[in-house]
């Protein structure tokens, strides 16, 4: 009998703890200081809450910055009707002492449709992230760790489920590669890689049937070197221009689609100086450019008109910049 008696004790020991698990809906729920309190209560609320607002959730750097990343692919891709950016999501969650804690789940109002799910520690987001589109595919994946992107933000094409982008992040700052894939041949369209929040190395992009459409040479996050750039379609070279330290420094040449040179010449000071794609000098080339302009200021004014030092000077600067006489 006490063998009863204990086993007795011990099931209605249970049945309390479980009864102690509180239900609290949104309408007969309080916020103060950013706390959830049962309405007329002084005491932080802890169990589970139901019903409340989507609104309710932090809105950290992080997750607006996923959130918005994921609404311009949308867009780029004529989907905003996958987005969940004007939704008034209704959520069931748990907290803790009025902070949100453990998973949270936010579904379209009046339906079971399920477009938001995280985890949260103490009111921080903690654990993984998705959001889903209106028929069940998932949309977005990342982690968490106290409020931080860590580890790796995945974005899926909202056409055929597939993953189109994906960026290691530790501690919300890029640490590894950004790569993106094309939704329907599945070819890799861009890698890059980086160190503690800086691209580093070359970038490179493909047009969705693997051709090699651009490089792009970064050091401690800034473009050094030289940026190529090819036609997706034949494959051809048509730009290759220096960088040094993010701005365009030295000689850059274009190319048309078929390989016709197009412009030659050098950044200085971020203007461009054009040179001729054929090789004779930057003197022949501005004495010529400069005749222009006198030929075109005779036949307007007269050939007996006078022209001073001045607007040689500003002629021949027109030229230099590669300005020329129409």
């Amino acid at each position: 009998m006490a063998y009863s008696r204990i086993s007795l004790a011990a099931v209605a020991a249970l049945i309390i703890s479980g009864c102690g698990d509180a239900t609290l809906d949104f309408r007969n729920a309080e916020l103060s200081n950013g706390k959830v309190y049962q309405k007329g209560g002084n005491e932080p609320f802890t169990g589970s809450l139901t019903n409340f607002p989507h609104t309710l959730i932090r809105q950290t750097g992080d997750l607006t910055g996923i959130l918005a990343g994921l609404a311009a692919t949308l867009d780029r891709m004529k989907r905003p009707d996958e987005s969940l950016r004007f939704l008034k999501l209704i959520c069931n969650g748990r907290t803790s002492e009025g902070n949100l804690d453990g998973e949270v789940s936010c579904y379209e109002p009046g339906t079971t449709t399920l477009r938001y799910q995280a985890h949260y520690k103490q009111g921080a987001m903690d654990g993984d992230f998705t959001t889903w589109g209106k028929h069940n595919n998932v949309l977005s994946k990342a982690s968490f760790k106290q409020d931080r992107t860590n580890g790796d933000v995945q974005i899926y094409s909202p056409n055929t489920g597939t993953l189109i982008q994906q960026i290691q992040l530790r501690a919300g700052v890029i640490d590894g590669l950004d790569q993106r894939w094309d939704d329907k041949t599945g070819q890799l369209t861009y890698q890059a890689k980086a160190e503690k929040g800086f691209y580093v190395g070359v970038a490179e992009s493909w047009g969705p049937n693997g051709r090699k459409t651009g490089e792009v040479p970064y050091q401690a996050g800034r473009v050094n070197g030289v940026v190529r750039a090819w036609d997706a379609g034949t494959g051809q070279l048509i730009e290759e221009t220096t960088f040094r330290d993010g701005s365009p420094d030295g000689p850059s040449k274009e190319w048309s689609k078929n390989g016709e040179v197009m412009k030659v010449g050098e950044y200085r000071d971020n203007v461009f100086y054009t040179a001729s794609a054929a090789g004779p000098s930057d003197s022949t080339q501005l004495d010529s450019c400069v005749s222009d302009y006198i030929d075109k200021f005779h036949s307007t004014n007269g050939e007996n008109v006078p022209i001073n030092n001045e607007q040689l000077g500003e002629w021949e600067k027109w030229c230099t910049q590669g300005q020329h006489s129409n």
